[in-house]
This record gives structure tokens, C-alpha cells and sequence, in this order.
């Protein structure tokens, strides 16, 4: 027993150095912004803003707005979901009457081209789509004014083929929002700041993803993502390979996590942690061992609550609630300090979530059982596999999925 509690003890040291080196990384990759040059009104390129909708999300009205309201000369809003009586377009009319200058596109029908919702309304968005110029961005999306000048300023002095913005929480105090939140602005983001420097391996983190129209009907449209959970990785992948490559933007833009629950924050990231285990690999047990609290925890209960087991807790606690308040103030923006004191719940649910996908290869997706395989590729699954075998199932179900986005 005192070889294990010296094992735990020493993984909890390491985790705690490993969450430190990923604030550090973090810092590094995205503490500063850059001076772009401006470019004139008629160096910008026209863009299509695609947006996938489904349900009237909260704030929803804002976050689109944001888009009607950009200071930027040419660009159309296209929007695209299964119903025309989605309560999401009654949003959007709202809107087109307060700002009846701005062109605008709507395609609503039911034919689902794929297992992946999202990708069968970037589908038909992109069949509306005129110009060059495309960005795909979720409907929790809330950027500054200035962002499609930032995006296309940036692409153009980058040279990349695919530009991807980073994403900090912004939400409520409704439990499932604040942990959102947390886990937003330290692992999430962090993740994404170590990917871009030291492994090159571009995670397209499919919040707003913009790219030319001819690259994306290169490697063969949104029809070759129709069957992907994580769509945005594998389209990533593939405009790698093309000339000028993948990057991260610097501009890291705020998403609206407003009213989420403790139950769709869990459901949420057994998905998030079914995909980044699909991709990963071997290298997925890197995230837990990134994670001080949970293993302080393991270590408190294997040492039978002692003294000693209480101090390791107490002192991973403070250790990591510290380093996620740092992030979270300065690259996340959240300012609420309150909310740092719901870290060690928060690190806990995202240590047992990780087990998730070791159990199974199965989610419930939109009143499908969808078996998720290597590379994230979908297919049907009649029944749960635990450990391989076929069970009753055991997770809360969730009927609706935002079409927005393929892991929300």
C-alpha cells in the first residue's frame, strides 16, 4: 500500500508541474496580440458567413446579431437548418428587420445528408454560398466588431490555407455555464496553445473555422465530413495538407454557455471525451495526467482520509484552483472569482468523464445510438458495449442536440 500511495503521491506532483508548463504554454500562445496591418476596403475579400442553427439557443438573439453588426464591407450571413419553423429562424427574421441592409440567405429542409447534423446544414448553407471567402461559426458565437477584418487580415498575412480561432467561456451563474466555463479557459484552451507549438498538429477547433472555397471543394466539401462526430478535425486534416497549412488565430473569440446545466455540461464532455480518445490515440492519457485534483482525490481516499492524504488534497486544490484563475483572468476573461471555487468539482467530473470512452465506443446522438470510430467516423450501433459487451443503457439521454455544432 505505501508503494501505491508513493505512486499517487508522485503522479499528483506531476500533474500539478504539467498544469503549471500548460499555463505557461498557454501565455505564450496566446499573451499577445499582434499589430496587423490594415488593409484597404478593397483588399478585403467578400466573405459567406455560414451559420448551422438549430433551436433558439440563450442570448441567441446577441450572438447573432454580432455578426449583422460587423464593420466590414462585404460579406453575407447564410443560414441553414432541417425546419423552416425552427424557432431559430424566428430569431433571425427579427433580425433582418432591424438591419435590412445586410444580405442574407436562409435554406431550410429536412434532408439529412449524414450521420453529423452540423455538417447537413453546412451543406446546404454552402450550396447558397457566392463568394470565395468562407467561415463556418456556431451560433454561441459572440465576436467584437472587428472580427471579420481581423480574420481576413490575418489569414492574408499568415498565408494558411485554414485559420481557427481559440474560444474562452462566457456564461451565467447556472452550474453546468460556470463549469463550462472552467473547463473553457484552462484544459480546453490549453490543449489547443500545446497542439499549435510543439506538435504542429492542427485540432481545428471548429467554432469559427475560415478558408477559401476552392480549398474545401479540393478535398472534397462538406460531403466528405457527413459521416465525422469531430468534422472539424478531419477537415483541418485534410486542408493541411494543401499549401500553407493550418493556423491558430490570436484572436481568441468569447462562447455563450449562458443557462447550461450540471447534466448537459457532463453529457457534453463524455462526447468531447469520446472524440479527443478517437483521434488521440495513445496520447490521450495525457489530459488526466494533467490534473492534479483528481489524483490528490485518489490519493486521499487510497490513504484513508489521513492527515497527510488531507494535506496533499488541500494543497493540490489551491495549486491548480490558482493556476486555472490565472488563465481564466487573464486568456479567458472570467472575472467572476467566485466561480474558482467550483475548480475542484469541476477537475473531478472531467477526471472520472475520461474513463468514458474506455468503457465504450457508443454515444446517443438526436435519438440515435452512433458508434464512434477510429478518426471519429460514425456508424450505427444498436446497442451499449461496456468493455465489449452489449448493456442496457446507462446514460441520461439527450434528445437535443445543437446542430450548431457537432459536440455540443
Amino acid at each position: 500500500m505505501e508503494t501505491i500511495r508513493q505512486i499517487l503521491l508522485g503522479i499528483t506532483i506531476f500533474a500539478g508541474a504539467a498544469g503549471l508548463f500548460l499555463v505557461i504554454v498557454t501565455r505564450v500562445a496566446f499573451g499577445k496580440r499582434s499589430r496587423l496591418a490594415q488593409l484597404k476596403k478593397s483588399e478585403l475579400p467578400a466573405i459567406s458567413v455560414l451559420k448551422p442553427l438549430c433551436g433558439e439557443d440563450p442570448e441567441l438573439e446577441k450572438n447573432l446579431e454580432a455578426f449583422f453588426t460587423q464593420h466590414y464591407p462585404r460579406f453575407e450571413l447564410v443560414f441553414a437548418c432541417e425546419d423552416m419553423n425552427d424557432p431559430a429562424l424566428t430569431v433571425v427574421r427579427q433580425l433582418i428587420n432591424k438591419h435590412p441592409r445586410v444580405s442574407l440567405k436562409i435554406k431550410a429542409e429536412p434532408t439529412l445528408h449524414g450521420f453529423n447534423p452540423k455538417v447537413s446544414n453546412l451543406i446546404r448553407a454552402f450550396t447558397l454560398a457566392e463568394n470565395e471567402m468562407i467561415l463556418t461559426s456556431d451560433s454561441d458565437i459572440r465576436p467584437e466588431q472587428d472580427y471579420l477584418k481581423r480574420i481576413s487580415t490575418e489569414f492574408r498575412e499568415k498565408n494558411c490555407t485554414l485559420l481557427v480561432n481559440p474560444v474562452y467561456g462566457r456564461g451565467n451563474i447556472a452550474l453546468g455555464s460556470i463549469l463550462e466555463d472552467l473547463h473553457l479557459n484552462s484544459l480546453i484552451l490549453s490543449g489547443l496553445a500545446f497542439l499549435t507549438i510543439y506538435t504542429r498538429k492542427q485540432a481545428g477547433f471548429g467554432k469559427s473555422m475560415f478558408f477559401r472555397k476552392k480549398d474545401l471543394e479540393a478535398v472534397g466539401g462538406f460531403e466528405a465530413l457527413k459521416d465525422y462526430f469531430a468534422e472539424d478535425y478531419v477537415l483541418s486534416q485534410k486542408l493541411a495538407k494543401l499549401p500553407g497549412g493550418c493556423e491558430v488565430s490570436e484572436t481568441i473569440l468569447p462562447c455563450v454557455t449562458s443557462n447550461r446545466t450540471l447534466q448537459q455540461f457532463v453529457n457534453r464532455h463524455g462526447r468531447w471525451a469520446q472524440a479527443r480518445k478517437r483521434i488521440a490515440g495513445w496520447s490521450y492519457p495525457s489530459e488526466i495526467l494533467a490534473n492534479p485534483i483528481f489524483w490528490s482525490i485518489v490519493y486521499l481516499i487510497v490513504d484513508s482520509f489521513s492527515r497527510a492524504g488531507w494535506q496533499v488534497f488541500v494543497g493540490a486544490t489551491v495549486f491548480k484552483t490558482g493556476l486555472d484563475a490565472f488563465q481564466g483572468l487573464t486568456s479567458g476573461k472570467n472575472r467572476r472569482l467566485l466561480t474558482y471555487l467550483l475548480v475542484p468539482l469541476k477537475d473531478l467530473l472531467i477526471g472520472l468523464i475520461w474513463f468514458y470512452p474506455l468503457l465504450t465506443d457508443t454515444v446517443y446522438w438526436r435519438d440515435k445510438r452512433l458508434k464512434v470510430a477510429k478518426g471519429t467516423r460514425l456508424m450505427a450501433a444498436d446497442r451499449r458495449k461496456v468493455l465489449g459487451i452489449s448493456v442496457p443503457r446507462l446514460s441520461w439521454k439527450w434528445k437535443k442536440d445543437q446542430a450548431g455544432s457537432s459536440l455540443d
